[in-house]
This record gives structure tokens, C-alpha cells and sequence, in this order.
């Protein structure tokens, strides 16, 4: 029994996972993975002109690569010695049939999508690519809710299609000259609650991106953030003296004119978009927090 905990403990750590797919047709089988199933994709990497990586969950990554052969299936995807499955995991029944809802929509007669229905484990529909010859249409896609009571729960946030939290933060618009914070909080499922760790304190940080005190104010909290608290809390940022316009080109008039709206949206984008995965300090600031740096940028 010793050695095997010996052994575990000593197991190097796993920072992120990559499930790689081959494809005859690079560009056919990216297309698959970003416009019918809807991921984000990793830009501008050294391998793109070989393989494309998309991002499907924290930590977790889908590959298309040309650099070997695509299998081969004249019977279609689900004939006897399929090479692989590739499980899409959600949390629930509605979230399966939402999924469901989804690659119909954006099918363009591309994609192949059985119905969902009940097995052992949970509720599930698997979905096909129709082009076997130069995408990835001898791979079996599932979208599956386990309904297993020892299946863990997630231990992080989804990641959330680019569209839909841009949204999120479009709507947040200002109603008064109250200062308002200007970043939603998904709701929390039961299971994901569970699973969290500790959680952070929100520190609500209340800016004006052309405003020349800003970099004051940031100069003051970021020793206080690098000094160790920043592990303990969350920033939030919101903006003062913000109001709606719906003929402004950016939707809000600003206390500091147009180029201050744009400000405040791309230190907004940056703080909803920055890499949380990549666990790495900088300058001091905890990986949660070192999407802070743009702020210093933006506002000198």
C-alpha cells in the first residue's frame, strides 16, 4: 500500500489535455470544430499550417491535424473498430438537449445529429460529420450529462462561446451616474458549488480608463494585490460616470469623450478573455489576477 501511494505522489502533474483528430483536409476539419460545433480556436500557433487547436474546456483542448492520414470508414462512423469517441461532458439533462438545440441549428446540412436519449450513466446524443473524405466524419462526437453520484463534479467554470459573453458584457450598461460594476457572475450549479474550493473575495475596482487618476489609484492596489493577497480575491471592474446611448458608436456616453468608451470595452474584454488557464505569476500578480498588466498599458 505504501509503494502505491509512494508511487502516486510521485506522478509529475498534468497541466493540460489535448485529444488530437486527423483530417485529409486541415482547413475542412477546422472548420467542423469552430462553425458547427462552436469552439474557440488557439490563434496563431506554430503548428497552424499543420494542426489547429480549439479550446473546449479549462485546461482542455481538441486538435485537428493533416499530418497523418484520416481514418477510414466506408460504412459510415459507427461500424465495427471506430477509433474514437470524443465525449462533450455537461452537467445536465437540459444543458444535453440545449447542445442538441445548437448543432441542429448550425448544422448546414453538415452535420449528422441523432436524437438524445437515456443509457446507463446519464442522457446523451452523439453527432456526426458528414464529409467522411476530407473532415472528420469517422469520428463519433457525444454530448453526455453523467448520471453517475461518484462521476466528479467540474472543477471550473465552461468555457463559454466568445458571442455569448460579449453579450453579457454589452448588456451591463450603466442606468444612472451611480457607479456600476461591469462584469457578470455566471450562476453556480449545485455540483459546481460543491466542487469549489475556498472562495475568493470580490474586490470591485471603480475606473475611468482615460481618467489620469486611474493609474494612481491602480498603483496603489497592485503592491497590496503582489504582496500575497491577490491569491485571495477576485477584481472586478466597473466604471464611473457611464451612461447609455443607444446612437453612441459604442452604445455609452463617457466622462472622459467616445475614446474612453472604447477604453473601458477593450480593458473589459481583456479582463473576460484573458488566459486563466495559464497558471502563471507575473510581476508578482497570481494568475487569476495578471490580466491586470493590461491596465497598467492602457491608462499611461
Amino acid at each position: 500500500m505504501l509503494s502505491v501511494i509512494a508511487a502516486l505522489a510521485a506522478r509529475p502533474p498534468i497541466a493540460q489535455q489535448i485529444t488530437w483528430l486527423y483530417a485529409n483536409d486541415l482547413d475542412n476539419g477546422a472548420d467542423f470544430l469552430a462553425t458547427n460545433i462552436g469552439l474557440d480556436e488557439v490563434l496563431n500557433t506554430k503548428q497552424k499550417d499543420k494542426c489547429r487547436v480549439f479550446h473546449a474546456a479549462p485546461g482542455v483542448y481538441l486538435g485537428v491535424c493533416n499530418i497523418r492520414p484520416a481514418p477510414t470508414c466506408p460504412s459510415g462512423p459507427e461500424e465495427p473498430g471506430e477509433p474514437v469517441t470524443y465525449t462533450i461532458v455537461v452537467e445536465t439533462r437540459a444543458e444535453v438537449d440545449a447542445w442538441h438545440e445548437h448543432l441542429v441549428a448550425a448544422s448546414a446540412n453538415r452535420t449528422i445529429v441523432h436524437a438524445p436519449g437515456v443509457f446507463t450513466e446519464g442522457y446523451y446524443f452523439n453527432f456526426f460529420d458528414a464529409n467522411r473524405d476530407s473532415g472528420l466524419g469517422c469520428y463519433r462526437f457525444e454530448v453526455q450529462s453523467f448520471e453517475d453520484p461518484a462521476w466528479p463534479a467540474p472543477e471550473c467554470e465552461p468555457i463559454a462561446a466568445a458571442a455569448v459573453e460579449f453579450e453579457a458584457l454589452a448588456a451591463l450598461a450603466p442606468t444612472s451616474r451611480s457607479t456600476v460594476p461591469a462584469r457578470a457572475t455566471r450562476p453556480s450549479s449545485p455540483a459546481r458549488a460543491r466542487s469549489a474550493a475556498k472562495p475568493r473575495v470580490t474586490l470591485d475596482l471603480f475606473l475611468a480608463s482615460k481618467c489620469p487618476d486611474a493609474p494612481r489609484c491602480e498603483r496603489l492596489v497592485t503592491p497590496m494585490l503582489q504582496s500575497g493577497v491577490g491569491s485571495l480575491v477576485d477584481v472586478r471592474l466597473g466604471y464611473v460616470d457611464v451612461h447609455p446611448n443607444g446612437s453612441a458608436p459604442s452604445g455609452f456616453d463617457c466622462m472622459h469623450g467616445p475614446t474612453e468608451c472604447v477604453g473601458n470595452l477593450a480593458q473589459l474584454c481583456v479582463q473576460q478573455y484573458w488566459p486563466y488557464h495559464v497558471d502563471t505569476e507575473v510581476s508578482g500578480l497570481p494568475a487569476n489576477l495578471n490580466w491586470m498588466l493590461f491596465l497598467r498599458v492602457s491608462a499611461s
